[in-house]
């Protein structure tokens, strides 16, 4: 079995067999697949298996994971991580503060929140900042937290946010900070106002609805796209988990090529401090494709100022740009270890030995001073720090040098990866024999793979069973240039190397790859189930509950859904795991399903594009419900868009058509005009939608999708530590319950919470007493819902 994970392929045939191997060959072959196997399902399984038998090498993997390009094996790493407080709180911080996935950062807060200590509340307070605002209002959930259990709720946060450094930056940031000074004050003044909009909000080409907004820039002629050039950079950062697909890309090329064109120098360095936003994946790549045609000047205006506190990335792509012009007096005693290691890297070729030296004492500099001073003498190498000096084993040039007691002391550290470098290095230089051939056999399989020489993988070949790691028979078959399989046992050897891409996520809470292929689901299919608690739907009869793959649910959880009687599933291109979990059904299970999705495009030609990607996507012929997202401008509801729609209905590419939207104007315009289906935000704690929306729903025969049932999670809040009075699957029944509801959405991110949801299918209505107390409960909850679209979500 461990054979069969390592060759790749097989590796969920493989990982429950592995369950109940002998340590000696479960531990390794575990961490194998947690660390290297393709699909995402089979990491996260290995990771559980790991740190639920508190495996040895089960930090190993987690911290290995929490580098990994896929976002849920991320995520996966870092909660293994905050259940047994496993993650220092600088590694937390960093995660929080750098890391580019939403859901990985409110993670890393809640590993924070955990800790005691004032780094990791200063982490929590900055968060306050971030520009996605489920962050932003976790960080208020969790400061508001710590702050309720001291004496003074208030004092301790007015304490934390009058230290140096600590005010938000960003407008959204302040009235976050408001938000949380507003929860904790005694008396709670009444909601704010809403925001005032910024200037540039008043430029022509403005509307509150992103896609108009795209759209009105592209339009604008060249001459009024460079007169408006300082406003349209304030568009870069533009998204919030609001996708556009290729219309913001669209638009931040235009704006890239106004700036070669016709930028001055403020606007270049504007551009370019998206260099420091990792938490805005796309403007931050956007700035370094940039900086590839920026003019020398603006490197040097950088360079001129020592490098702007907080953007580090700018900076350092200046000194690489103008390697020239550095001195490194000036940088090497720079707090940033970052900025230093560039610097140095610029300036290595002019300094002198004396120079290079000194530089080589500094720990975050010593590798770099060891290439450097190779290069230009093979003699003794330069002085090292001690915690540095292993450095020396992993060099060809200064191994020969090394004491032999040096040897030994680095062979016996701690950390595997130290002792895997002087492996390497001794197996390259064949020094020390007695020494390699204890490493050749150190119980870490990564330090033995290290190790291996042509005799060891030899007499590997001869017994290969007293090896039980793969990953060293590999190191070793390697060596001897033979086949693995000839390694194996007569049973596995037929088994042939299967090539599997590997499919990190395209979810926007992750990262930014593109689409990838199916997932190649293991021998346990979907079958075919019968819907429950149904409703008219699209000409059909859909379950009462749609699915939603917002909050990437595992792909096991749509199996669960799909088996307990659910038939509608709500889309979007981004929902890599639920796209995945589609494709891998049988062609006539997949279509007879119920597929509801949309666009945020605005122009006729980009939403009958994007209808076409969602049916390619899922492999399906008709899409049961195509749906505008988010609107907030009239001019997404024109007379063009509409014709667009329905000629692609009288072809058969859609069944029904409509729109989503937080104005009940709108809402009610749309089905004025004959639109027939709408999407609302409804729940007991912002019941609005009951006073005209939905009778007018019902009195037309038009469909009605809720979404938002939980009210942003606040039904769930307990009060004065007590829970409420019902509980999550009530919310979903009382939309439900409602005159003019069709539908309603649920977007669990765990199967646990899908578990509870799906309680709703064995009765999804709430008698009259349960719902009046359900309003009573949720009445102040209106107030707060103002305060949090106000003070937390408004950009």
């Amino acid at each position: 079995m461990a054979y069969v994970a390592w060759v790749g392929g097989y590796e969920a045939l493989a990982l429950e067999a592995l369950y109940d191997a002998p340590e000696e060959i479960r531990g390794p072959a575990l961490y194998e697949l947690a660390v290297g196997a393709p699909q995402e399902g089979v990491r996260i399984q290995a990771l559980r298996a790991l740190s639920k038998r508190d495996d040895p090498l089960a930090a190993e993997a987690i911290e290995a994971a929490l580098s990994c390009a896929s976002g849920p094996v991320r995520l996966e790493a870092l909660r293994r991580a905050n259940a047994h407080q496993a993650t220092s709180v600088a590694r937390l911080v960093e995660l929080a503060q750098r890391d580019p996935a939403p859901l990985i950062r409110r993670a890393a807060l809640r590993g924070l929140s955990l800790q005691p200590s004032p780094e990791a509340q200063a982490c929590l307070w900055r968060a306050l900042d971030d520009p996605v605002w489920r962050v932003r209002r976790a960080a208020t959930r969790l400061l508001e937290d710590l702050a309720r259990a001291t004496v003074d709720p208030l004092a301790w946060a007015q304490a934390l946010d009058q230290r140096p450094d600590q005010a938000p930056r960003t407008a959204p940031g302040r009235r976050a900070r408001q938000h949380l000074l507003d929860r904790l004050h005694p008396t709670r003044p009444p909601p704010p106002a809403p925001p005032a909009p910024p200037a540039w909000a008043q430029r022509p080409f403005w509307s509150d609805d992103p896609a108009v907004l795209v759209s009105n820039v592209k339009h604008l002629d060249e001459a009024a796209q460079i007169a408006h050039l300082d406003a349209l950079l304030d568009l870069i950062g533009f998204q919030d988990g609001y996708p556009l697909n290729d219309q913001l890309v669209a638009m931040r090329a235009l704006i890239a090529r106004r700036l070669i064109a016709s930028g001055d120098l403020q606007q270049w360095r504007r551009a370019l401090a998206w260099l420091d936003a990792p938490r805005v994946p796309f403007a931050s790549a956007w700035a370094a494709a940039l900086a590839e045609a920026a003019p020398a000047k603006v490197a040097r205006a950088i360079l001129a100022e020592g490098g702007p506190p907080g953007a580090e990335a700018q900076t350092a792509w200046a000194i690489q740009a103008q390697p020239t012009a550095i001195s490194w007096a000036t940088w090497r005693d720079h707090p940033s270890p970052r900025l230093r290691r560039a610097a140095l890297r610029a300036a290595s070729p002019r300094l002198d030995d004396a120079t290079l030296a000194a530089a080589a004492m500094d720990e975050a500099l010593s590798e770099i001073a060891l290439d450097a001073w190779a290069a230009r003498r093979p003699a003794a190498p330069p002085p090292l720090p001690p915690s540095k000096q292993a450095l020396l084993a992993t060099h060809p040039r200064f191994a020969a040098q090394i004491d032999e007691a040096d040897w030994r002391t680095w062979a016996a550290a701690t950390d595997p990866t130290q002792r895997a470098d002087v492996a390497r290095g001794l197996a390259r230089t064949g020094l020390h024999p007695a020494l390699l051939d204890a490493l050749q056999h150190d119980p870490h399989h990564r330090v033995r793979a290290a190790a291996m020489t042509p005799e060891r993988a030899q007499a590997l070949r001869v017994d290969p069973l007293q090896e039980p790691s793969w990953r060293v028979l590999a190191a070793a078959a390697a060596i001897l240039n033979a086949p693995l399989s000839a390694w194996a046992s007569q049973t596995t050897r037929a088994l042939k190397p299967k090539p599997v891409e590997r499919r990190w996520q395209t979810d926007s809470y992750f990262s930014l790859a593109p689409l990838a292929a199916p997932y190649r689901r293991g021998p346990r299919a979907s079958q075919r189930a019968t819907p429950r608690a149904t409703r008219p739907f699209a000409g059909r009869l859909a379950s009462a509950l749609v699915v939603s793959g917002r909050h990437a649910l595992p792909e096991a959880g749509y199996d669960l859904a799909l088996e307990a009687g659910v038939n509608a599933f709500f889309w979007e291109p981004e929902y890599t795991q639920l796209t995945r979990w589609a494709r891998a059904l049988p062609d006539d299970l997949r279509r007879s399903l119920i597929w509801i999705g949309g666009t945020f495009s605005h122009e006729p030609q980009h939403v009958l594009r994007d209808l076409e990607q969602m049916r390619r996507a899922l492999d399906i012929d008709e899409v049961a419900a195509f749906i505008l997202f988010w609107v907030r401008d009239t001019a997404r509801l024109e007379d063009e868009i509409i014709e667009a729609l329905m000629e692609a209905q009288d072809q058969g590419r859609l069944s029904v058509f409509g729109f989503s939207t937080h104005d009940r104007g709108f809402a009610l315009e749309g089905l004025a005009a004959g639109w027939p289906l709408v999407m609302v935000r409804h729940s007991a704690g912002h019941p609005s939608a009951e006073e005209a929306v939905l009778p007018t729903a019902a009195a037309l025969g038009a469909s009605v999708i809720t979404f938002s049932n939980l009210c942003y999670g606040l039904m769930l809040d307990p009060r004065e530590g007590q829970p409420p009075p019902y509980e999550a699957a009530d919310c979903y029944r009382y939309a439900l319950s409602q005159p003019g509801v069709t539908l309603t959405l649920t977007a669990p991110a765990t199967i646990k919470a899908l578990k509870e949801n799906l309680n709703v299918l064995d009765q999804p209505t709430l008698d009259e007493a349960m719902m009046d107390t359900m309003r009573v409960w949720a009445a102040p909850i209106r107030e707060e819902t103002r305060r949090l679209l106000r003070q937390i979500r408004a950009q």
